[in-house]
């Protein structure tokens, strides 16, 4: 089933194609989010400015992982990261060299929205 205009228009502008095709780009991270019990540990992508955060319980235990994404990470219509590559084809994103890729896959430092 094809895209809507407004589905194409939406992903020609989107800015965090890398990350939601091929992954985040990890680094340690503090938090300043407070949970209601234990602490969090968390980490950043600086490609796309999204937080993983890792609720700890006071035993060491994992108890809940969640994600703070940019405003705008997430899209108004599923896609699967094969569609995004193909995208990626046409914008271009293979005929620059890696160095320009690695420029473009950065993105802005945003303000951070919760999302649950």
């Amino acid at each position: 089933m094809g895209r809507t205009r407004a589905q194409n228009r939406e992903l020609a502008e989107y800015e965090y194609t890398w990350c939601r095709t091929f992954g985040h780009d990890w680094e340690e991270w503090h938090s300043d989010h407070k949970p209601e019990f234990g602490y969090y540990e968390s980490v950043y992508c600086p490609r796309c400015t999204t937080e993983r955060l890792f609720t700890i319980g006071y035993n060491g235990e994992v108890i809940a992982r969640r994600y703070v994404y940019p405003e705008g990470y997430k899209l108004t219509f599923k896609i699967t990261a094969s569609d995004l590559r193909r995208q990626m084809r046409k914008q271009g994103w293979w005929t620059e060299s890696s160095k320009n890729i690695t420029a473009k896959a950065k993105t802005s430092k945003r303000r951070l929205v919760a999302v649950k």
